[in-house]
């Protein structure tokens, strides 16, 4: 009966340790994977803080203002809004000028194009 007894313990013990050496595998590889996910969480919270930081920047009145001067052609009042296509602006100044000028206009050579004048000139064929 002892000896059946020592052999039951050492069975026991011998189950014991091989459960407590899974279970510290198993808790060494679950370290790898908190670590894993300490590092995700870090670069999430970095980026909702630039989120963040952007958020309020596209909330101030400057950035606004700005946006709807540049996306939607808005302006304050009192403003006036110039737009510019270069192929219905080239066709806008070339009706625009009268028959003898459209050959020559002020500023343009011969066999120079439209298209090859400065803006400045353009603007100034334009109103002048």
């Amino acid at each position: 009966m002892k000896g059946n007894g020592r052999w039951i313990i050492i069975a026991i013990s011998l189950f014991v340790i091989a459960s407590l050496a899974r279970s510290v595998v198993d808790l060494w590889q679950r370290r790898s994977i908190v670590e894993q996910e300490k590092k995700r969480l870090s670069a999430l919270e970095k980026k909702h803080e630039e989120l963040t930081k952007k958020l309020e920047m596209v909330q101030t009145p400057m950035f606004i203002e700005k946006e709807a001067r540049e996306r939607l052609g808005m302006a304050k009042e009192g403003e006036t809004i110039i737009l510019m296509n270069n192929a219905s602006r080239t066709e806008s100044v070339e009706g625009s000028l009268p028959e003898q000028a459209q050959s020559h206009p002020i500023g343009m050579q011969s066999g120079e194009s439209l298209q090859q004048i400065p803006y400045w000139k353009r603007w100034w064929m334009t109103f002048f």
